[in-house]
């Protein structure tokens, strides 16, 4: 639906202090915005904060989290400051 594999599918370089620390792989909206689909029940707040540690050391602009739960869908953006 957004253009397949080739252009959804990215590694994006994760860094910290200029200094290179390796490539995680993004699924992407946009050239500059991703998003992570969950199913995750309970607490996410402990989820919510690794996520915005990794994307601190990345170089784009926001990530859409979509976590379904069983009968909670919640929609968060977070976005790089």
């Amino acid at each position: 639906m957004v253009g397949g594999t080739e252009r959804v599918d990215a590694m994006i370089p994760l860094v910290r202090d200029r200094f290179l620390l390796g490539n995680q792989r993004f699924q992407l909206v946009t050239a500059d915005t991703a998003f992570r689909l969950t199913a995750m029940n309970g607490e996410t707040n402990d989820y919510k904060s690794q996520l915005r540690r990794l994307f601190a050391c990345c170089p784009l602009r926001a990530i859409h989290w979509i976590n379904i739960a069983r009968q909670i869908v919640s929609l968060t953006t977070i976005t790089n400051r």
